[in-house]
């Protein structure tokens, strides 16, 4: 397995490396966090010889929502490990009904707290995942998709995600998991945002280069766009590869 940029192991510290080896065959993690605290979450945790990768962004980018972000990482080893959770979207449900106890406000549309949660257990060729304004791009030799999931609010005014993915499972294909703050960025020269569309192609036309150099001409690509001013958001993007089952 190749890294550059993060390394994944330092989001799974109780997720043995062989079943990170087992599913995925290559990957990079760009982590960009905007000021002094941390950036944009994600958490790798193992069930069984399953492979769970969650990502959350929540707005804001001090103290108070540190906090918040280290309380999410611990309930997701609590949701999945103690409560036995493994579907997607209902991970990200259990999240929202803890968020909705301690700190409402990041339930709230405005302030939303966003989640996608990605199971890596092989199903008839596919596997499966859910989100809430967190996308998914799935890039193979002759086709792409944009997978992401909406929010309902059932008769208790809880938030609720319904939809499960089925993704490709295709070990010739690239896969790209990603916060909103990356097309969000402000251009240095024209205030104009990064936008998904500018992303998207931009992944489409270098799919065919290894990752590390994906990654090496992503990172060029979003330094020359934001230029001399300041960082808006933090952004997060992990890609990868997936081995033939």
């Amino acid at each position: 397995m190749k890294t550059l940029g993060s390394d994944l192991s330092l989001y799974s510290d109780q997720v043995d490396s062989e079943i990170i080896d087992k599913y995925i065959s290559d990957y990079f993690l760009l982590d960009k966090a905007k000021g002094s605290f941390n950036g944009d979450l994600i958490k790798l945790s193992q069930t069984g010889n399953g492979l769970l990768i969650t990502m959350g962004d929540c707005i804001g980018n001090d103290s108070s929502t540190c906090l918040i972000k280290e309380f999410v990482l611990n309930k997701i080893e609590e949701i999945i490990q103690v409560e036995g959770i493994t579907l997607p979207n209902l991970i990200i449900n259990r999240i929202y009904d803890y968020l909705h106890q301690i700190a409402p406000k990041y339930t709230n549309p405005e302030f939303l707290m966003a989640c996608g949660a990605i199971n890596l257990a092989p199903q008839s060729g596919f596997f499966t995942f859910s989100s809430s304004r967190i996308n998914l791009l799935y890039i193979g030799s002759n086709t792409f998709e944009l997978f992401y999931s909406g929010l309902s609010i059932n008769s208790s005014k809880k938030l609720r995600i319904n939809n499960i993915s089925l993704v490709p499972w295709d070990p010739n294909g690239s896969y790209y998991l990603f916060t909103d703050g990356v097309f969000d960025q402000l251009s240095g020269s024209s205030l104009e945002r990064y936008s998904r569309s500018r992303l998207i192609n931009l992944l489409s036309d270098i799919r065919e280069m290894p990752l590390p150099l994906q990654v090496r001409e992503l990172t060029k690509s979003l330094a020359s766009w934001q230029g001399e001013i300041e960082q808006t958001d933090d952004y997060l993007i992990l890609g990868f590869k997936l081995h033939a089952l």
